[in-house]
């Protein structure tokens, strides 16, 4: 019986491309599949090689094509590591056997809406490259899912599977602890100057809400300099005792934010699911988020939260001034934001979903 490789990242998950991996992954291994799954962090090093032109990303890919030896495997690969996997993916083609299945959870650069007709060409170009060898193709939301589809891909191959939530127990305050000072504007988000940070800090800072805090959650990653800017930001509009940064890290600090506050803002460039705004739904939180990619699948403006444009600090700004100046509205959006997520996106609805693609592979079928 041919058993499952699944090449993701970190464990424990630390993005939320990750958690998704991870949470399959186990899902899979629940119904007695036989499956090893590599987490490529822990060769973080070796990935260095990237570094070098032209050369660096065809040695991690020589390097993964020894290490993964299992050519009649059904190969699951997160897209974020198609790249250093394509040659291990064509000997797969030419000399072995099983299906390949990638997981797109971001195109990093490309854009279908890009004016810029060539830089929009190549990146195309380069993205489909990446998934040329695919027999599957799983997106995490119907955005996504038509970014691969506007490569060229056959839709016939491309299946949207959003993510979960894990939806327990949350032991909601009550609307008077909820609104008792101070009250707190929370973010959830890794500091990646893509996720828009330094806006949303601008937006706080041009309306010093009364009795508001802002709480930014996360990790800085790879992006050092970008949280080394977020605290330099804080402090030049002397925001040290109005604005606190936490790390992400920390599960339980995490879900005691989600429970005492108030609005929650994720001023993303582009995401093409965004768990923790479901997340921030489960705990009754009004939105505010950008109306860009996937977000407007879960977020209804004026419905459950505010649509505003990516990096407009005056959107962002009046945005915040509506549900800090009015509780009621925020209340309201709130109660739908809960009702719209209570009943769907579940865990395992998708995994379910995902291992009868992995079963389906596994019997050449798919």
């Amino acid at each position: 019986m041919k058993s499952i490789i699944f090449l993701s990242g970190a464990v424990p998950p630390q993005t939320g491309g990750e958690l998704y991996n991870f949470k399959v992954s186990k899902y899979i291994a629940s119904q007695g599949l036989e499956q090893e799954y590599v987490s490529l962090h822990k060769y973080k090093l070796f990935f260095k090689l990237n570094l070098l032109p032209f050369v660096g990303n065809f040695l991690i890919s020589l390097f993964l094509l020894i290490v993964i030896k299992k050519s009649d495997s059904v190969l699951i690969v997160d897209h974020y590591y198609s790249k250093y996997t394509v040659l291990l993916q064509a000997f797969k083609k030419a000399f072995g056997s099983g299906k390949i299945i990638t997981l797109v959870h971001l195109f990093d650069g490309y854009n279908s809406a890009d004016s810029f007709g060539f830089r929009r060409y190549i990146f195309s170009f380069l993205e489909k490259t990446r998934l040329v060898f695919s027999d599957v193709i799983v997106a995490t939301s119907e955005y996504s899912r038509r970014e691969v589809i506007s490569l060229g891909i056959s839709p016939d191959i491309v299946y949207s599977l959003p993510p979960g939530l894990d939806q327990e127990d949350s032991n909601l305050l009550s609307e008077s602890e909820r609104n008792s000072e101070p009250r707190k504007i929370l973010c959830v988000a890794n500091f990646i100057p893509r996720k828009g940070q330094d806006y949303l800090i601008k937006a706080y800072a041009s309306i010093k809400p009364s009795g508001y805090t802002l709480h930014l959650v996360g990790s800085p990653g790879k992006h050092r300099n970008y949280y080394i800017k977020i605290q330099r930001l804080i402090k030049s509009l002397k925001l040290e005792k109005q604005v606190f940064l936490h790390d992400g890290r920390n599960k339980q600090l995490v879900k005691e934010l989600y429970l005492a506050s108030s609005i929650f803002v994720l001023p993303s460039f582009k995401e093409t699911f965004g768990i923790v705004l479901i997340e921030a739904m489960y705990y009754k939180l009004p939105i505010i988020t950008t109306n860009v990619s996937a977000m407007p699948e879960l977020v209804k403006h004026n419905e459950n939260g505010l649509l505003v444009s990516p990096g407009n600090i005056q959107e962002l700004a009046r945005a915040l001034k509506i549900l800090t100046e009015n509780p009621n509205i925020g209340k309201n959006m709130g109660s739908r934001g809960f009702e719209f997520v209570k009943t769907s996106y579940r865990w395992e609805e998708t995994c379910s979903k995902f291992t009868k693609l992995v079963k389906s592979c596994l019997n050449e079928s798919c």
